[in-house]
């Protein structure tokens, strides 16, 4: 029998189009290459301050596209809870939590608990969707897990110690911050919030809240003129700021949340390419099966019912 994932206004499909699939792959790829952009902004720029300059460029060019196609920007205080909240979760403490575990463990690591999102997504989804439970996105997530693993298990069970601990807290922390984020904007499509709309306001949001939690730290607000931090701040604020957060939430809008977070699971795949190319990785017979293990179980859950 046909699954029907009942989110925001209409219905999610249950079998994927072919714009469900350019959706996906967007995601997946520039995902994949914000590794080496994310690894640009550790250094001597504080976090929190790095996360306000990209909602300084984001903010304009999304509010930009939202009024030149005519969206509503006016919402009731209920639906700016739910903006605040999406924004607090999805853009603010995501964004900031990833950049410290940066600095604490290689992106191989912060990739293969990122890869659980799927799995997380699809409890959550249950829990406060009331969307049906998919066997198939609990397999597929598990397989992706798993080959991400075997991917980076030399790193993996070579990261001991206080840092290696910290960092896999913080990034278990940002999975938690990313699936409770997109369960929100799944909620609030509900509301008749529009995803742009959502995304300019929840970044305001999000910005505000790190300037007074800067501000009461006593953070300097500056910034790195250097090449490989700007160009990475462009991409970061523009590319997956506005392009891949549209794509992503799009996405949940059409699949539903579960089967749309696999991007995450896909996407250090393309981190591992890039890495190759860019850092010298070198391939090897654990990289290679978990490659095709992160494949099998993308088939699995994007098949059709």
């Amino acid at each position: 029998m046909e699954n029907r994932f009942s989110v925001a206004a209409g219905l999610a499909r249950t079998t994927p189009g072919i714009f469900d699939y350019g959706l996906f792959a967007v995601v997946v790829l520039t995902l994949g290459i914000s590794w080496i952009a994310v690894h640009y902004q550790v250094g001597s720029i504080a976090p929190e301050i790095s996360v306000i300059w990209r909602f300084v460029i984001a903010v304009p060019v999304t509010l930009l596209i939202a009024i030149c196609r005519r969206e509503r920007l006016v919402f009731s205080p209920r639906q700016h809870a739910y903006i605040a909240l999406f924004g607090g979760t999805f853009f603010c403490a995501y964004f900031l939590v990833s950049i410290y575990a940066a600095a604490l463990i290689s992106s191989g690591l912060i990739a293969v608990v990122m890869s659980l999102v799927s799995i997380l997504n699809a409890g959550l989804g249950v829990l406060f969707l009331n969307l049906p439970l998919d066997r198939r996105v609990l397999g597929g997530g598990a397989l992706g897990a798993a080959g991400l693993a075997c991917i980076f298990a030399p790193e993996i069970l070579g990261g001991v110690g206080s840092n290696a601990i910290a960092g896999l807290g913080l990034s278990l922390l940002g999975m938690g911050f990313f699936s409770t984020g997109t369960i929100v904007s799944a909620r609030m499509q509900r509301e008749g919030v529009t995803i742009l709309a959502a995304n300019a306001i929840g970044m305001i949001y999000g910005g505000i809240g790190l300037g007074v939690f800067a501000i009461f730290r006593g953070i300097k607000f500056n910034i790195d003129w250097s090449t490989d931090y700007i160009l990475s701040l462009l991409y970061l604020a523009l590319m997956i700021s506005v392009v891949t957060s549209l794509c992503f939430l799009n996405l949940v809008r059409r699949i539903g949340p579960a089967r749309a977070a696999y991007a995450l699971v896909v996407s250090p795949v393309v981190a591992l390419i890039v890495s190759s190319v860019y850092e010298g990785y070198a391939v090897t017979p654990f990289s290679a099966f978990g490659t095709a293990l992160i494949v099998f179980g993308n088939i699995i859950v994007l098949r059709p019912g």
